[in-house]
């Protein structure tokens, strides 16, 4: 039986014909099956870039206008997790937006996500299931990626319950284990000129 891949860092430049360029920087987790791990990992992305508040949003967008989107993303699969941030930008920015990103990814080590910014995003949440009470398929998707995660099914006040407990400490944790520079990856693609970026690395 094979086992799991090394996590190494890689990064790809893939040229076409575009007049911009889509990046994909992250990383892969091994996957614990505990409802105090997917909450905390939830946390954690939504602070530090799936709301207009986070980070991200702050800092790379409002503050220095290197892009118009950018955002991140949890994916899962069986046995591992992975961790996305995207954004796109000019050929000319792409070089300036790469540097911010790791900078910020830097700032993330060096300044844990603090209290205010964890109620935010613990804030944001709630309210985004409670709105999405009233949609189907987002109530669906909710109940299939915990009968897939976890083997059952929380209900609406025990969701939120966890949400509200997962404090600073537990996403710094979560960033020192798991965000790293060493397994961080990246594929840009788009403008011909992408390549002149090859030479690329995350440092933080």
């Amino acid at each position: 039986v094979r086992g799991r891949p090394d996590r190494r860092a890689d990064a790809s430049f893939v040229a076409d014909r575009f007049t911009q360029v889509q990046l994909y920087a992250g990383t892969s987790y091994p996957l614990e099956r505990e409802l105090a791990h997917y909450y905390t990992s939830l946390v954690f992305s939504t602070a530090f870039g799936e709301s207009m508040s986070s980070r991200l949003f702050q800092r790379l967008r409002e503050e220095q206008a290197l892009c118009y989107t950018v955002y991140s993303f949890r994916t899962f699969y069986s046995d591992v997790g992975q961790w996305t941030v995207y954004a796109n930008a000019t050929p000319g920015q792409t070089g300036k937006l790469l540097a911010a990103l790791d900078a910020e990814l830097a700032r993330l080590v060096r300044e844990p996500l603090d209290e205010r910014e964890i109620d935010d995003a613990r804030s944001h949440l709630v309210g985004s299931m409670i709105v999405s009470r009233e949609d189907m398929e987002s109530r669906m998707k909710r109940l299939v990626r915990q009968h897939a995660m976890i083997d059952r099914v929380l209900e609406f006040d025990e969701s939120v319950r966890m949400i509200r407990s997962i404090g600073a400490a537990d996403v710094e944790r979560f960033v020192r284990t798991h965000v790293r520079s060493d397994a961080f990856n990246l594929l840009a693609y788009g403008s011909r000129g992408v390549a002149r970026h090859a030479g690329f690395r995350f440092t933080f």
